[in-house]
């Protein structure tokens, strides 16, 4: 039996006449067909077999008493369209009949010629058979664009086909939906296409696609488009077909939106430009506080020798003023650059808001509302506590400039776990090592800050302020203050709606506890033998003439290798050592160092515009180290001296 898998064949046989339906059983077995015959005479009868189902065939007489075969064969389309259907009857007509296989049939054979029954059944079940297979591939390819069409949507993967003989363009509607139109109202042209894009990035594409050959089919293009009013980047990636002679026929590829990495490329850049900005700020404001402590020192030495002339002691206290006025200035720039001296603490973070807010409802104007809401949970946090307090002031001020007409200003506390989904769910897209933080956030209702400018906010000398308020330090000096205590700030705003300011510190595992700095006693210089490690000449006789005015015996050293020298002489006793860290040469921390190895006890002073890495990131402070910060002046000098020779 060619061509028919089955070895039964199971048929359903409508048919109301004895003799007939034995004649075809007998005609269908006499071409060795085995079959296993299921004969029904009635509608009912017949819808309650194609309910049971399992038959491979239906055969159907045209006319039968309460019942006929064009009924039946709608019946069978609607329950198994893919069940062969033959009628085998003597008085169906050609017409009936052409219209019977229109209506799904697949053959008819009059009752007068049997002969040509097997024949017919057998080509019918090769039909139905090669029917079921295209219709298991069609389903198999479907399943498989499903998936793919899952997968597309959600790794937010686009589609597109381009006709470039016919500019006809066909997208998907994830493309439309990264492009901005809604499904199915993109036109389906080349130039609506480039429509759609920025006007700036329209000649580039043009440009990309041009330079497309057929050894090299393959392009990749990044555009801007603009959805609900906010820019987006797309980038399109495909590949372009050519003919025998070269010329282009269809390009097919995909797109997706690259934005955020587009953003944090931005990000990236932005920080490095920041950091090289912030290198130059220390290294100016550190020579800057050589030059104000000779400024301050000889202004003080001045102003003693004139303290009998009113006129000149009025003009040398102007002097002196401007001076302490840049050293502020300078202070700011070594904030910005993460350079400065800070003497952290473990303190609540709360309690410090708490202390600043008689001083905050001050700074801000009476139509200006503070409103604090802040956690009940202990945020202990390890700060310099006069740092922390310049970041509050300092966004408190910027939220009242930004409110001009009145509003409010709103400062939160909480504590967050951060975690990878946490950093991805609210954009954090700057390092933050995954712990618990205390998270302070400072909002206001004013203007807002424009995308375009957003990014400059933390630079120096940056201000949108009208000329003559401000120097363009405050924000400069927030970022270095929280960079350089381990957390990170970021900015939300939007013109009209206010800004945000959000302020991740991380908390300590140890509890805040009360300052237990207790007051030392001091005593009078009384001809201390002072060494002075110093590479610039003016403050070597700045330093040299103040300490000998305090009595002491000074003596000098241009670099740490030269102090080693001095000191390695056993019969010249130094009490103190009054280094810089920053020297031609070795620094004073390596001086320092080495002098906590071979003369254990002897007291080393650092004097510094700001510290180097090794001050800043271990620990030295906090393991009592003595710092002078320049500038300084003659009685702050001093009195550090004393304090470090009464321990």
């Amino acid at each position: 039996m060619s061509g028919i898998e089955r070895t039964v064949l199971r048929v359903l046989h409508l048919e109301d006449d004895d003799s007939d339906s034995e004649l075809i059983r007998a005609a269908l077995e006499h071409h060795g067909l085995q079959i296993d015959v299921r004969r029904v005479q009635g509608a009912a009868e017949f819808a309650s077999a194609l309910a049971t189902g399992g038959h491979d065939l239906v055969l159907s007489d045209f006319t039968i008493p309460g019942f006929d075969g064009m009924t039946a064969l709608l019946m069978t389309r609607d329950a198994a369209p893919d069940l062969p259907f033959i009628f085998v009857s003597g008085t169906i007509g050609e017409e009936r009949a052409v219209a019977a296989m229109k209506l799904g049939a697949a053959d008819y054979v009059l009752k007068g010629h049997l002969d040509r029954l097997s024949p017919v059944v057998e080509r019918a079940l090769r039909e139905a058979e090669q029917r079921r297979a295209r219709h298991s591939s069609d389903r198999a390819l479907a399943d498989v664009r499903q998936r793919m069409d899952f997968a597309l949507d959600a790794a937010q993967v686009g589609i597109w086909e381009w006709d470039m003989r016919a500019q006809a363009v066909a997208w998907s509607a994830l493309t439309e939906r990264l492009h901005g139109f809604a499904p199915g109202a993109f036109p389906g042209t080349f130039d609506a296409a480039l429509a759609c894009m920025h006007a700036d990035d329209r000649q580039m594409v043009r440009d990309a696609l041009a330079c497309v050959t057929p050894a090299d089919s393959r392009f990749r293009v990044e555009y801007r488009v603009s959805v609900e009013g906010k820019p987006h980047w797309l980038a399109a990636i495909g590949h372009i077909t050519h003919d025998v002679e070269g010329r282009p026929l269809q390009a097919r590829g995909v797109c997706y939106d690259v934005t955020e990495r587009i953003s944090l490329e931005d990000q990236l850049r932005q920080a490095q430009r920041l950091e090289s900005i912030g290198g130059l700020a220390a290294g100016v404001a550190h020579d800057f506080n050589n030059l104000l402590n000779v400024m301050l020192g000889y202004s003080e030495i001045l102003m003693d020798r004139f303290a009998d002339a009113p006129d000149v002691l009025s003009d040398l206290a102007e002097v002196r003023r401007a001076a302490q006025s840049a050293t502020g200035l300078t202070r700011q720039l070594l904030a910005f650059s993460r350079k400065q001296i800070l003497t952290p603490k473990v303190m609540e973070l709360n309690a410090v808001i708490g202390d600043m807010q008689k001083m905050l409802r001050r700074v801000i104007e009476e139509n200006v509302k503070l409103d604090l809401h802040c956690t009940g949970t202990p945020l202990p946090v390890k700060v310099d506590v006069n740092q922390l307090e310049q970041v509050l002031l300092n966004l408190v001020v910027n939220a009242r400039d930004a409110m001009p007409d009145g509003g409010v200003v709103t400062i939160e506390t909480d504590e967050v776990r951060l975690d990878e989904g946490y950093a991805r769910a609210h954009h954090l897209r700057e390092s933050l090592e995954a712990g618990r933080y205390a998270r302070l956030t400072i909002s206001d209702t004013g203007t807002g800050i424009p995308p375009e400018i957003q990014s400059r906010l933390f630079e120096p000398f940056f201000t949108t302020k009208e000329q003559g308020r401000g120097t363009g330090l405050g924000l400069a000096t927030v970022y270095g203050i929280v960079k350089q205590s381990g957390g990170q700030i970021f900015l939300y705003s939007e013109v009209g709606f206010g800004t945000t300011f959000k302020i991740y510190l991380p908390i300590s595992d140890r509890a805040a506890r009360a300052d237990e700095a207790k007051a030392t006693g001091t005593r009078s210089l009384k001809g201390e033998r002072i060494l002075i490690v110093e590479d610039q000449p003016a403050l070597q006789v700045l330093v040299s003439r103040m300490l000998a005015h305090s009595n002491c015996e000074v003596i000098v050293a241009s670099s740490a290798e030269e102090a080693q020298q001095i000191l390695s002489r056993s019969e010249v006793p130094i009490d103190v050592v009054l280094t810089d860290v920053v020297m031609t040469g070795n620094s004073g921390y390596l001086l320092a160092k080495w002098i906590n190895e071979t003369r254990p006890g002897l007291p080393v002073i650092y004097m510094t515009g700001y510290s180097d890495k090794a001050i800043a990131h271990h620990d030295i402070v906090d393991a009592g180290t003595t710092l002078l910060q320049k500038p300084f002046t003659r009685e702050i000098l001093a009195s550090t001296i004393q304090r470090v020779l009464t321990k």
